[in-house]
């Protein structure tokens, strides 16, 4: 059996490789190949019973076969599709090393979380001056400054919140996670207020209010009606406020022409989602193979959507790229893994979808210490299936086998 301070050592290491990455074919985060050196002496010396992943290895199991059977259909080189199958492939490691190392202990996330906040620091260090000054010359030094800052403070501020709750100072932790929400703003991201500002609501609703309480026990379909209103009312508010300081300047100057420019858009502020109206095409075109891992857009689906929706700007930027430059629209964890892998890459991030959906509808009881982390986690991550293109698998592996845990407890307390 390992020791607790073995346990904690190996989540802290995790945590510090997971925003650090080298490149073999495709980016391996340190954290990755540490997990796959650590498997066998999990498997040894703490055995433990790993049916609940298996539906997780079944469906990851069926997105690789996905990925194999789309890049003979599309004829991709054999170095796209191993950087296909290996992106895929390389999530296991990490669910089962977070699984072991935390099924005794879920407390123990908190060693991850100080090596991840690290980690990030690190992982920007490592940048080539090449790199940085490219951003700065594209963005300019304030939003390369913001990006950079709200990218290295996510992982401090959800530690942070964490270490607050668990101790039991839950109006802290409540008021740090509102607070973020406009720290975000000022520093321009947009998702991250938003993101930030519907975790401090649910957590209010599931945690800091009395005990904490699956979300049906506390409301009656009545209340999550009026939750549901004020939801909107609140996210309607925070794009008014948004609005307002980036038309006036106030989150600097990038910030203010990237908002000018997209409210000149038909679809006016969601042109920032563009990404996902081409995937969404994309698929619907293509729906059951895919395109193959790394395919090129070789029907001008960007192209084609910047005229539908009236982003005049976007289309003259993509119709003076080379073909070769132009990856096929991947910018969601789901519709990437879709457009690469074909339909059977979706039932795995259909099931994620449902354990974050199952977690917070009747299990964050079974964890009250973890609500704020997990809260915070889920949001960015439903956020990120959604809208973003894929990237920190440790991050996901680690959720992923934390969620089974929590269920594998609930189940068990039923």
């Amino acid at each position: 059996m390992l020791t607790v301070n073995l346990t904690q050592m190996f989540l802290f290491a995790l945590g510090l490789g997971s925003f650090v990455s080298i490149r073999v074919l495709g980016l391996v985060y340190v954290s990755e190949l540490l997990a796959i050196l650590l498997l066998p002496l999990l498997i040894i010396h703490a055995k433990r019973d790993i049916s609940p992943l298996s539906l997780i290895v079944t469906f990851i199991a069926l997105w690789i076969i996905g990925t194999m059977v789309s890049s003979v259909v599309n004829n991709v080189s054999y170095e796209n599709a191993l950087k296909g199958i290996g992106t895929v492939g390389l999530m296991l490691p990490s669910i089962f090393a977070a699984y072991y190392l935390l099924v005794d202990n879920l407390s123990n996330i908190t060693f991850y979380l100080y090596g991840k906040a690290i980690s990030v620091f690190l992982g920007f260090f490592l940048f080539t001056p090449e790199h940085i000054a490219e951003q700065i010359l594209v963005k300019g030094l304030l939003t390369f400054f913001q990006e950079s800052l709200a990218s290295m403070l996510i992982p401090t501020f959800i530690l942070i919140a964490h270490l607050l709750w668990s101790s039991s100072r839950r109006l802290a932790s409540l008021a740090l996670v509102s607070a973020a929400a406009f720290g975000f703003l000022v520093l321009g991201s947009r998702g991250g207020f938003f993101i930030c500002l519907a975790s401090s609501l649910l957590i209010w609703i599931t945690g800091y209010r009395n005990r904490p309480l699956s979300f049906y026990a506390r409301f009656d379909f009545p209340s999550i009606i009026l939750l549901a209103i004020l939801g909107v009312l609140l996210i309607w508010l925070g794009f008014q406020f948004y609005s307002f300081v980036a038309v006036s300047g106030f989150i600097g100057e990038y910030s203010q022409i990237k908002y000018l420019n997209q409210s000149d858009s038909e679809i006016g502020f969601l042109v920032a989602r563009a990404d996902f109206i081409q995937a969404l095409l994309a698929v619907k075109e293509n729906p059951v193979f895919g395109y193959g891992p790394y395919a090129v857009d070789s029907t001008n689906v960007r192209i084609r959507v910047s005229e539908l929706i009236g982003d005049y700007r976007s289309l003259a930027y993509y119709e003076g790229l080379a073909l070769e430059n132009t990856m096929v629209p991947r910018h969601s964890f789901i519709l990437g893994a879709w457009v690469f892998s074909g339909i059977l890459a979706v039932p795995f991030w259909l099931y994620v979808i449902y354990l974050c959906i199952d977690y917070i509808k009747s299990q964050m009881q079974v964890a009250p210490y973890l609500i704020a982390f997990l809260s915070l986690t889920l949001v960015f991550l439903i956020w990120n299936i959604f809208f973003s293109p894929l990237q920190g698998r440790t991050d996901i592996g680690v959720t992923i086998a934390i969620l089974v845990i929590v269920r594998l407890i609930y189940r068990n307390e039923a």
